[in-house]
């Protein structure tokens, strides 16, 4: 009770001022943490559209099309961006193959075709890369690379099969 009865003017004007060192440190670091906490969650869901870029997002992440149209250019460094993306430094050399690469009228989507050499400098291989973008929304439908240097299955089984004839 004596506790009670010395509590000054100041001490009950000011609440805090009765806590314990102990409990003016755990009521900081609390009030610490909730702060920290939530400018974390702020700047995360701010920042959430940039969490998942990767490949050809970076050709689009600030660009307006209603400004200037997608066009096939667009479509040619979002698929260089994705082969980058996917191969990294393996990734020695990319060039649009302009005959096969076109606007796809019954699927509405650009076909570009890549022709790229992958491997070290010194021992590196051919490569077609295989990309369908989607121009409505910016992003690629398909992705495929097909190593050049190796016979598909349908050029092993011919050969298979005329192996066999003869």
């Amino acid at each position: 009770m004596d506790s009670v009865n010395n509590i000054s003017a100041k001490d009950r004007k000011w609440p805090t001022a009765i806590l314990t060192l102990r409990k003016k440190l755990v009521l900081s670091v609390s009030v610490f943490l909730v702060v920290i906490g939530s400018l974390s969650l702020v700047a995360y869901f701010l920042l959430e559209r940039y969490v998942d870029i990767s490949g050809a997002d970076i050709v689009f992440l600030e660009r307006n099309f209603d400004n200037t149209p997608f066009s096939l250019m667009d479509a040619h460094d979002a698929c260089r961006y994705e082969a980058k993306f996917k191969l990294g430094d393996t990734l020695l050399r990319s060039e649009m193959l302009p005959l096969s690469t076109r606007f796809n009228t019954s699927k509405g989507t650009y076909l570009v075709v890549l022709d790229a050499d992958v491997g070290a400098i010194d021992a590196w291989s051919g490569m077609t890369i295989y990309c369908d973008i989607d121009p409505s929304k910016q992003k690629i439908s398909y992705y495929k690379e097909v190593h050049t240097d190796q016979q598909s299955l349908f050029s092993s089984t011919m050969s298979l099969l005329g192996k066999l004839v003869n």
